[in-house]
């Protein structure tokens, strides 16, 4: 009996807390983004036993970053990594290519994106380090593993540019700008080939580019290669390393645009 009571009582709960965050829902579709914020958070702090705390506790802290108060955005960030929260938790709430919740990464990931909008690189740097090493990304998907490293190395690219290390801003999308693309649109190129053109010579990227890719060292799920003395792995987006030969690389959307006259 007294297990269904605590069951009882935990439903009734549950049901309440659902019929609560309605509004929370609502106020965030219509960009009451703070409002909705702050009901996220009571939620949490009423409900702690609720299955929803997690969700309510990053919903608030989303909704916080795009209202941009970054102060309670951080916060509430802060908080979720203090709780360790459950990154392994199986979710696909974010999209159908999400496969766990991966709070805590998340976390110092748009820790790291307030940072740069508040123009604080170096604090950016140390919180995409986190999610990185501390906090890796979990998803079952090799093709969005690779898609998350990479768009961690673009925030990193952008730290490194805004800094002025245009040779870092480089050097760290280059791994990802040798590995031909699924998709139609490949952001490493793009943005490689724009700060070549604006700071180096490309005749001698290009040089320095084949000599290490025809140097190339093959090992078990990736290729190392080391370029002007900065070794670097390059992991395919899906398949093994067989997809990563030398015309394979002489294909890439980057070496057909740097290397071929």
């Amino acid at each position: 009996m007294l297990l269904g009571v605590l069951l009882l009582t935990h439903c009734r709960q549950e049901m309440r807390a659902i019929k609560r965050s309605e509004k929370a829902f609502k106020w965030h579709s219509q960009g009451e983004y703070i409002q909705s914020a702050e009901r996220f958070l009571e939620l949490a702090n009423d409900y702690p036993e609720s299955n929803f705390y997690p969700q309510n506790l990053w919903n608030a802290a989303w909704s916080f970053q795009e209202g941009e108060d970054f102060n309670r955005a951080r916060q509430v960030y802060r908080r979720i990594l203090s709780e360790h929260l459950n990154d392994a938790q199986p979710d696909s709430s974010r999209g159908l290519w999400e496969t766990h919740a991966n709070y805590q990464h998340y976390a110092c990931r748009n820790i790291a994106a307030i940072s740069m909008k508040e123009e604080n690189y170096p604090d950016a740097l140390l919180w995409l380090d986190s999610a990185d090493f501390v906090y890796p990304y979990i998803n079952k998907h090799p093709k969005q593993l690779k898609r998350a490293h990479m768009a961690m190395d673009h925030m990193r690219s952008d730290c490194y540019y805004a800094l002025g290390q245009t040779e870092e801003a480089f050097l760290v999308l280059l791994p990802h700008a040798l590995i031909k693309s699924p998709w139609h649109r490949h952001p490493s190129v793009e943005r490689c080939m724009e700060i070549i053109v604006e700071h180096f010579d490309p005749d001698r990227i290009a040089a320095d580019v084949l000599k290490a890719i025809e140097q190339r060292q093959v090992l078990p799920g990736l290729v190392r290669i080391r370029f002007r003395n900065h070794p670097m792995e390059l992991i395919p987006f899906e398949g093994g390393v067989e997809t990563l030969h030398l015309d394979d690389f002489k294909n890439s959307d980057f070496y057909r645009t740097l290397c071929i006259p």
